[in-house]
C-alpha cells in the first residue's frame, strides 16, 4: 500500500523486468516544474534502484543513483539516512511495492503530437516505454483535451480556452523556436511547462537569410517570369541587380542567427558587418570588435548598409519597428530581408517604398497575418519575393527539430533535466 505525502506525486509506474517488482518515480513540484527528489532517471523498487538497459546513456554502464543511496533502500528499506539526505528540500519519502500483476497501464503519460512532424521523432516517442503516443492521424487525435499529459504543436495554435479545457496537460512542446502560438499567460496559470527548440533551426535560417538575400540582390525571381514570358533579351539586361561581394550587410539583433548568417557573408564574399542590437552591452559589442561594428539606432543601420536582415522575436517593443519612417531614412536601392517574424515591418509602408524606389528590394519569409493573402499588393510587385515560412523546412532541420522537442517534451513530463529552453 503506497501512502504519501502532499508535496509528491507519482507520474510514473514502468515495467522493468519480471523478476523484479515494478518500480516509481519520486517527483516534486517546484516553481511550476516537475523535479526528480532522488536522481536522473532512477526508479525505487523494493530491491532498489534499477535502470532500464534502454534508458541508459550511449557508454555509461552506471547507474544514476548512488551507491549509497541504493544501499540504504535495499532490502529493508531504512529511511533513515533517505530521510536525513533530503530533509532540506522539505520532501517526503514514498516506500511501496508493486508487483507485476498490479502495473497501472493508465498510469503512463499520452502524448499527442498534433500535427505531422518528422518520422524519426514520431519513432523516438513510441519507443519510450513510460509514454503512449497519439498522433495527428489517429482516430483518438480529438480526445487530447481530456487525455493528453503533453501536446507536440507544429504550426499550429493552442488557445487560452483549449489549455484551460486540457485538465490533463502538463507540458507543451512547440516545435520550433517562437511561442508565440501558444497562450503563456494561460498556460503560466495552469503551471504548464512550455518546451520549445531554439536552436536546432538556427542552421536553415541562416542560409535562408543569404539566399534571400541573393535572390533579391540580383532580382532571380523577376528574371525567371522574364524568361517565362519570352522577355529573354530584356532579363539579360539585369536592370537593378547588385552583388553582395564588398558591400555592407545589416543585422537588426545580433543572436546565434544572424551571427551565422553575418559568418557566410564575411567569409564568403568579404561584406562589411554592422548590427543594431539594444539588448547587447559595450562588453558584448568590445567581445565581437573584430567581426561586427554596432550601430547605435535603427535608422543609422538602415542609412549605413545595402542589404539588412532582420534577426529579433516579436514582442512588444518590436512589434512594427520597421516604420515608414525607417524605411525612410533607407540607403538607395537597399534590400530588405526578413526570415523572423511577421509583424516587425509595416508591409503598407514596404509596399510603397518598394514602388517609390526607397528600398531597392526586399524578400519575407515571414508575414504578419499568415497565410499571405494571394491579393497582397506586395505579390505584384517585381522586386519583392515570398516564401511560405519555410526557413526551417530543411530535411535535415525538420528532424532535428522534431527529435528535439520530441526528447525535451518527455524529459520536462517526467522532471528530468533539459537543454531546452523552458518558458515555465
Amino acid at each position: 500500500m503506497l501512502a504519501f505525502g502532499n508535496s509528491l506525486k507519482i507520474i510514473k509506474i514502468a515495467y522493468i523486468h519480471q523478476a523484479i517488482p515494478l518500480g516509481y518515480q519520486l517527483i516534486k513540484k517546484e516553481n511550476g516544474r516537475y523535479r526528480n527528489l532522488l536522481s536522473r532517471l532512477c526508479l525505487i523498487s523494493f530491491t532498489g534502484i534499477r535502470r532500464p538497459r534502454c534508458w541508459k546513456k550511449p557508454g555509461n554502464s552506471r547507474s544514476t543513483a548512488s551507491p549509497k543511496l541504493a544501499a540504504a533502500l535495499e532490502g529493508t528499506l531504512d529511511r533513515s539516512w533517505v530521510d536525513k539526505t533530503l530533509e532540506a528540500s522539505g520532501c517526503e519519502i514514498i516506500f511501496g511495492r508493486y508487483e507485476q500483476h498490479q502495473f497501472c497501464e493508465e498510469w503512463i503519460m499520452k502524448v499527442f503530437v498534433r500535427s505531422p512532424i518528422h518520422p524519426d521523432a514520431v519513432a523516438l516517442l513510441r519507443a519510450d516505454p513510460r509514454v503512449e503516443t497519439v498522433t495527428w492521424d489517429d482516430p483518438a487525435a480529438g480526445e487530447w483535451e481530456k487525455e493528453a499529459d503533453a501536446v507536440i504543436l507544429r504550426g499550429m495554435n493552442i488557445s487560452g480556452d483549449e489549455i484551460r479545457r486540457a485538465a490533463r496537460l502538463k507540458v507543451i512542446g512547440r516545435h520550433g523556436a517562437g511561442v508565440d502560438a501558444v497562450d503563456m499567460e494561460a498556460a503560466k496559470d495552469k503551471g504548464i511547462a512550455v518546451m520549445n527548440t531554439p536552436f536546432e533551426n538556427s542552421q536553415s535560417v541562416a542560409e535562408l537569410a543569404v539566399a534571400l538575400m541573393m535572390a533579391a540582390g540580383r532580382r532571380v525571381v523577376e528574371a525567371t517570369r522574364l524568361v517565362g514570358e519570352g522577355k529573354w533579351v530584356e532579363g539579360r539586361k539585369g536592370t537593378g541587380c547588385r552583388e553582395l561581394y564588398g558591400n555592407t550587410a545589416g543585422f537588426v539583433g545580433y543572436g546565434r542567427i544572424a551571427k551565422m548568417a553575418a559568418g557566410i557573408l564575411r567569409n564568403a564574399f568579404s561584406m562589411k558587418i554592422l548590427a543594431y542590437d539594444p539588448l547587447l552591452g559595450a562588453a558584448d559589442w568590445k567581445a565581437m570588435r573584430e567581426e561586427v561594428t554596432p550601430c547605435a539606432s535603427l535608422k543609422g543601420l538602415f542609412a549605413a548598409c545595402d542589404y539588412v536582415s532582420l534577426h529579433v522575436p516579436k514582442t512588444r517593443d518590436t512589434a512594427g519597428m520597421v516604420s515608414a519612417d525607417v524605411l525612410a531614412a533607407a540607403k538607395k536601392g537597399l534590400v530588405l530581408v526578413n526570415t523572423a517574424r511577421g509583424g516587425l515591418v509595416d508591409e503598407e509602408a514596404l509596399c510603397e517604398a518598394l514602388r517609390n524606389g526607397t528600398v531597392g528590394g526586399a524578400a519575407f519569409d515571414v508575414f504578419e497575418h499568415e497565410p499571405l493573402d494571394p491579393a497582397s499588393p506586395l505579390l505584384r510587385l517585381p522586386n519583392f519575393i515570398a516564401t511560405p515560412h519555410y526557413a526551417g523546412a530543411t530535411q535535415e532541420c525538420l528532424r532535428r527539430v522534431a527529435t528535439a522537442i520530441a526528447r525535451e517534451t518527455v524529459a520536462a513530463l517526467f522532471g528530468e533535466e533539459t537543454p531546452a529552453y523552458r518558458y515555465l
